[in-house]
């Protein structure tokens, strides 16, 4: 795997390379179909707070994650917490990164969340592990 670098950045900081690759991701990952994955969701939040940012982490090749969070470096919750009831990392649906490196890389003490995509990290750090239903409605 190529070495990762993590950034913090405002969610108006991110270039248009940025934005397609969340976008990309997005469309890529089913997992990701809920608007609160969407970078509008995150931008709109972020013109009603100034605590909005984006961890960003990239490889060789570019972006290869993103999560973004409201809060400082010692306490970080989801984007419009606690509305947000569903949260993750926007990456591609195989993705093998450790979520728990780019944490730490990126300086963050914590990061407390309701429901998480599921993912070996949610697995390894939430309190409590529920199933949840779902319904799919690709006709709106």
């Amino acid at each position: 795997m190529n070495a990762i670098t993590v950034d913090i950045v405002p969610v108006s900081a991110l270039s248009a390379d940025d934005k397609a690759a969340w976008l990309a991701m997005r469309a890529q990952n089913p997992a990701l179909y809920s608007p609160y994955f969407h970078i509008d969701y995150t931008a709109l939040v972020a013109q009603l707070r100034d605590d909005v940012f984006v961890l960003v982490a990239r490889d060789t090749s570019g972006p290869c994650a993103f999560l973004p969070f409201q809060g400082g470096n010692a306490f970080a919750v989801p984007v419009g917490a606690p509305m947000t009831d569903y949260h993750g990392f926007i990456t591609q649906t195989e993705s093998e990164l450790d979520f728990d490196n780019l944490l730490r890389k990126a300086g963050l003490g914590a990061f407390h969340f309701s429901a998480m995509i599921d993912s070996p990290t949610a697995q390894r750090h939430g309190q409590h592990q529920l199933q949840a239903a779902m319904i799919a409605l690709p006709q709106g």
